[in-house]
């Protein structure tokens, strides 16, 4: 009777996509592991779940056409199996990135010299999304591309007039695997 409310519960806490005593599955979302990505940014997009940090408003490293490559990363067995895929940065066509040993986070510094600690993520908003369906619905995507940005450099590098520390913004994008 244990042994089934231990199964039960890896089932039932875990959506059934794995559990601590198995194997994770090998496709998440549309995605697996190492998989080579290429994401091209749509307009901003906002609703009643975007993040109270302020917006970057004009930034300049997220403009639409902007694109991002990076390699997937499926959470494995010693996290839970969790249904996420993290955004392993390699590039960005509006500026240099510096990545490091977190996988989602890296430093981007813009043409202007404006710089900072940025994070890019794929935010699920629908728990059957794909995280390769193209084009979004506008009004109600599946998933969001979510960008925050520390700044490290001298704010008014980044904007005009002074800015809040730290903002983020989300976006409507579309995922290609070459």
């Amino acid at each position: 009777m244990r042994w089934a409310a231990i199964a039960g519960w890896c089932l039932v806490s875990l959506g059934g996509s794995g559990c601590l005593f198995g194997d994770c599955p090998d496709t998440v979302r549309g995605f697996k592991e190492g998989d080579q990505v290429t994401t091209l940014l749509g307009e901003s997009f906002a609703d009643a779940t975007t993040s109270t940090t302020p917006s970057c408003g004009k930034l300049g490293d997220l403009d639409p056409g902007t694109t991002l490559s990076w390699t997937a990363h499926l959470r494995g067995p010693g996290d839970d199996c969790e249904d996420t895929v993290a955004v392993h940065l390699k590039s960005v066509s509006s500026g240099t990135l510096a990545t490091g040993p977190i996988i989602e986070v890296a430093t981007l510094t813009l043409p202007g010299g404006c710089s900072g600690t940025w994070t890019i993520s794929l935010r699920v908003l629908d728990f059957g999304a794909d995280l390769t369906e193209a084009p979004p619905d506008p009004q109600h995507p599946s998933w969001v591309v979510e960008r925050s940005f520390d700044v490290t450099s001298d704010p008014t590098l980044c904007w005009p007039d002074m800015a809040p520390p730290r903002c983020s913004d989300r976006f409507l994008a579309e995922n290609s695997k070459p």
